[in-house]
């Protein structure tokens, strides 16, 4: 993936411009970090996770977004545009001892607060996505075994790519509620991972 294609290949002539902290490094921060890296601002991508890519890496399945391409297009932004990768940082805006837990808060060994980087940048773009699934407000949603299917997908990328080391569930029988791509994603990879019945 081209995260610089606004430089048609070529570093910008301007630079200085200022210091931008991004704050994820998902499909929206990678896009805005090659964006500003043409437009000669110097950028700092923060992420929670031990790589780049966001949902492109850890909830969407490899024939919809090749992991490689992802990581070319980390690559040249961090090689060719200067663009720094702090990773497993987390950066929150809480009070003292508040905490709110997030998929994927098992990678970060760092947390930074969010006023600190308003000192520190000229600008901040936060484009964290949405990590957290929506609920049904239905009975037995919480019960051992139902998991929403952003989750279960986040346990058998971070798995396959031996961040954790808890293979994901491996049930004979699943059951989808819901029709969007993430389910069908779901389906897919219980397919492969030998359900019998979906």
């Amino acid at each position: 993936m081209k995260f610089t294609f606004m430089c048609k290949g070529k570093k910008p002539s301007i630079t200085g411009r200022g210091v931008v902290a991004i704050i994820g490094s998902g499909p929206a921060g990678l896009a805005a970090a090659g964006y500003l890296a043409c437009q000669g601002y110097e950028v700092n991508v923060y992420d929670k996770m031990p790589i780049p890519g966001g949902m492109m890496y850890f909830a969407i399945p490899t024939f919809r977004v090749p992991r490689e391409s992802v990581d070319e297009g980390v690559e040249d932004l961090r090689d060719n545009f200067g663009v720094k990768f702090i990773l497993n940082t987390k950066v929150f805006c809480m009070k003292e001892g508040e905490h709110r837990p997030d998929e994927g808060d098992v990678f970060f060994t760092n947390l930074v607060d969010l006023r600190d980087l308003v000192e520190e940048y000229d600008a901040i773009l936060i484009t964290t996505g949405t990590w957290r699934s929506r609920r049904l407000g239905i009975e037995g949603e919480f019960s051992q075994g139902v998991y929403p299917a952003l989750d279960y997908l986040f346990r058998i990328y971070t798995y396959e790519q031996k961040l954790i080391n808890v293979p994901p569930p491996k049930p004979s029988k699943v059951v989808v509620i819901g029709g969007g791509l993430s389910a069908i994603d779901a389906v897919e990879e219980s397919l492969k991972r030998g359900v019998k019945e979906v």
